[in-house]
């Protein structure tokens, strides 16, 4: 009788912390998640080690806790950032939409072809710097005797 009330009381207390907990979950397995960018592929529009929020919704709506789709919107198309487990070891990679299915890729000298034509090679413009006013002090600071940038001047 004992180890009962103390579960009722236990389940109580603390039934608002995981109903936050499983909505928390349940927000990041269907709505929306943020990774962390494992590589520099992405130069310079996502910089390796930036976080990303990713929008579980664009494409469609998925069951959460399941790969199951419930309903489907949109494909991706060519141009659209997505992310995915890698095949080789499971790390979440970010990478661009080059091609889309029945498209014909062919790697040549380090030039794209899709469908027999040549893909432009040019990098993205890099993303805008912030720049600071000449007295902001926040662009530098000192921690634990290592100089730590945060923002940079333009």
């Amino acid at each position: 009788m004992i180890l009962r009330e103390r579960l009722t009381r236990l389940w109580r207390e603390s039934r608002g912390t995981l109903l936050l907990i499983l909505l928390l979950l349940t927000f990041r397995s269907a709505l929306a998640d943020w990774y962390d960018v494992p590589t520099g592929s992405m130069q310079p529009t996502i910089l390796e080690g930036e976080r990303i929020l990713v929008n579980k919704l664009a494409y469609g709506l998925r069951v959460p806790f399941t790969g199951t789709r419930e309903a489907t919107w949109a494909q991706p198309k060519r141009g659209d950032i997505v992310t995915f487990p890698s095949p080789r070891d499971g790390t979440r990679l970010v990478k661009r939409v080059a091609a889309l299915p029945g498209d014909v890729v062919a790697v040549q000298r380090g030039i794209l072809y899709l469908n027999g034509q040549p893909q432009p090679t040019e990098a993205a413009p890099a993303p805008p710097r912030w720049p600071l006013p000449p007295d902001d002090h926040a662009a530098h600071h000192r921690g634990k005797g290592r100089r730590h940038v945060g923002l940079q001047r333009k």
